[in-house]
């Protein structure tokens, strides 16, 4: 088998699009909501409602989660609206999560 890999940009996205992504969402294959929170420094993620995790922008809408090694995607509408995420854990390769906020 050929794996072709495709090279992508580095992101430094906007207040505007870091906002877009805040929220609530629930993830029903793991029955436990997460969320999206910002603060001065940037974008966390918030599981369990008390553990943080800082999210690097990593290419467009996907962030790192360097203290996990998880990775989150942002999935959005065809009118760029976040319906959604999905995350990449160590033993999972998708994991999807829809905005509840």
């Amino acid at each position: 088998d050929t794996v072709r890999y495709a090279s992508v940009s580095a992101w430094t996205p906007s207040a505007t699009e870091l906002r877009s992504a805040v929220g609530r969402f629930r993830c029903s294959e793991a029955d436990a909501d997460v969320e999206i929170i910002a603060d001065a420094a940037g974008l966390n993620f918030r599981r369990r409602g008390r553990l943080l995790n800082a999210l690097r922008p990593r290419y467009r809408d996907a962030f790192d989660m360097p203290d996990l090694g998880w990775l989150l995607n942002i999935r959005r509408s065809p009118a760029s609206r976040v319906t959604g995420i999905d995350l990449g854990i160590s033993r999972t390769r998708t994991l999807p999560c829809e905005r509840v906020t």
